[in-house]
């Protein structure tokens, strides 16, 4: 009891600001509670290596040379040599230093060459927003708007490993900060620091926050689960590197989130579909008429004995209404993966066969996209 009322706590600090003792209890609450950023920035020294040759970029490396010094920037000009390669690298001094080496080309007209970038001395400020960025972020740069949130292969599989955890206590029931509570971090087991953004703890205020939420998440593991739960309150998580170097998860708005974290993961090409899940593809007779929606979902879920969990936040975008849907199938010899996709559609859904992070199957019932965008309800 002690442990649930002190995560509750440091839940309610982060996301709602609570009083003065609560911040002072959830200070001095055990490490499952979320993490604040607490990580100070190393120094960071840059250092620039011109690649020249023959030709014009020769008569330009000193202006660059100028150009960097100016910004205070070491500048190292050399010949290239064969082995060399335009690129960003970092070493690290302990905890408090890293130093930032570039190593750019050149070509004919003076430009600098880096892998997916070209600067000219007329875009000294792009140049320098850059520059900024390899301070603050080291050699990765800043991961905005970069593929895979940013990471490297080795950071991913820092941010799986944890997400692949079943989740123990199902949200079933619970309010948004009560699930919450069911997510706080693990240092022992290596989860992440849960850092909320103004926006997102904007939403959490909302009176929306406080529905319970309508569908059993058991047995999924921690990363679709907690994607699953926020999606229904309007939210999402990215993984995030910091300008430390250190990982988080980012709780965020979802509608202002371009790479949001999925709800689920396709199913390997590479394995039969009927190894996944053998009771979805098995034959059997279906027969239904104007039956609820809900009713069937449960029934077929409990069927082919894995979940199958819906879309409620998009339905509800869309406008649609899960409780009001009646469906009728005529009898026929199918399985229950045609089945529920024919279902799903008379009800302007779509059925979608994913695996969680852990391989864990299950089906998810989400609105068929059409181009026209929703209109909204009047009030």
């Amino acid at each position: 009891m002690h442990r649930i009322l002190s995560s509750r706590l440091a839940w309610g600090l982060i996301f709602l600001n609570f009083t003065t003792i609560a911040a002072i209890y959830a200070q001095n609450s055990r490490p499952r509670s979320t993490t604040p950023r607490t990580g100070k920035l190393p120094d960071t020294h840059l250092e620039i290596q011109l690649l020249t040759g023959n030709g014009g970029a020769n008569r330009t490396a000193q202006r660059w040379s100028e150009y960097f010094q100016k910004m205070n920037v070491a500048v190292r000009i050399r010949r290239a040599t064969p082995r060399d390669e335009p690129g960003v690298t970092e070493k690290n001094i302990g905890n408090s230093v890293r130093r930032v080496i570039v190593i750019a080309g050149m070509d004919r007209q003076g430009r600098l060459i880096l892998p997916g970038r070209m600067f000219s001395l007329s875009q000294g400020g792009r140049l320098s927003e850059w520059l900024d960025e390899l301070r603050t972020y080291g050699a990765q740069g800043s991961p905005d708007g970069q593929p895979a949130w940013g990471l490297t292969k080795k950071q991913l599989d820092q941010v799986l490993l944890p997400l692949k955890r079943p989740l123990t206590i199902d949200p079933l029931g619970k309010d948004l900060l009560a699930a919450m509570v069911l997510f706080a971090p693990d240092q022992e087991k290596g989860d992440l620091p849960i850092h909320v953004t103004p926006e997102a703890k904007e939403i959490m205020a909302q009176p929306r926050s406080k529905e319970l939420f309508p569908q059993s998440l058991a047995g999924l593991s921690r990363g679709t689960a907690l994607a699953i739960l926020l999606r229904h309150y309007g939210l999402c998580f990215t993984p995030q590197r910091t300008p430390t170097g250190d990982l988080e998860l980012s709780v965020r708005d979802i509608t202002k989130t371009k790479e949001p974290w999925k709800v689920g993961w396709p199913w390997p090409v590479d394995t039969p579909r009927s190894s996944i899940a053998p009771n979805l593809f098995k034959y059997v007779t279906v027969d239904l008429e104007d039956r609820p929606l809900a009713d069937v979902v449960e029934a077929a879920s409990s069927a082919i004995e894995i979940p199958i969990l819906v879309d409620h936040a998009g339905m509800d975008e869309w406008h649609i209404d899960y409780d009001k849907i009646q469906v009728t199938f005529p009898r026929k010899r199918t399985t229950w993966g045609l089945a529920i996709q024919r279902i799903a559609f008379q009800s302007r859904l779509r059925r979608e066969l994913y695996i969680d992070e852990a391989g864990k199957p299950f089906v998810w019932l989400t609105p068929i996209e059409f181009k026209r965008k929703p209109t909204v309800k009047k009030k």
